[in-house]
């Protein structure tokens, strides 16, 4: 998902685990498509931290609009609903929703059901502000669990992935 973009260029978060094979040479060509029209455009995948499941990708195509972050006050709380947005579906998109089960100081854990093509969109609030990265695989506490899922902070891509200016998303408190 869009998390920056310029007039020629666009920055896309998304999961470690989604585009690991592309962080080893030789790998593979990553490349996103948008619409039905099937177009594949190459991206590079710029930064990138396992143990974030996190990964930065360059999409040389500009203008394009961003998720604006949730604000980290008031913080998530459990028993807050959340949807984790995938970009497959016949609308674009598809959503599943989940409650926060879990919360703490490395990300949350929730219980939507994160199946693979929602691993690396966004899990965004009831007003569709990015609160964290879909991951099937973050693990903050040494073991990854099917039925509930941690999900690291949107945030903490400033400190893995890449520089924010002040620290913080740009629409963030």
């Amino acid at each position: 998902f869009v998390i920056s973009s310029s007039s020629s260029q666009s920055l896309l978060l998304t999961s470690y685990t989604t585009v690991v094979a592309a962080t080893r040479a030789p790998g593979p060509q990553v490349s996103v498509s948008k619409g039905d029209d099937g177009q594949q455009i190459p991206v590079t995948v710029r930064t990138w931290d396992p143990q974030y499941d996190m990964a930065l990708l360059i999409l040389p195509r500009g203008g394009l609009t961003p998720l604006a972050p949730a604000p980290t006050s008031p913080a998530p709380q459990p028993g807050d609903g959340l949807f984790a947005v995938s970009g497959l579906g016949t609308a674009g998109a598809s959503l599943a929703q989940g409650t926060i089960v879990d919360v703490s100081s490395s990300g949350l854990e929730l219980d939507a059901p994160l199946g693979t093509a929602f691993q690396g969109g966004p899990i965004v609030n009831r007003s569709g502000q990015v609160v964290a990265v879909g991951s099937r695989s973050y693990a903050p506490l040494g073991f990854t669990s099917s039925g509930t899922y941690f999900v690291p902070y949107v945030q903490a891509a400033c400190n893995k992935v890449l520089s924010c200016p002040g620290g913080t998303l740009s629409g963030s408190h």
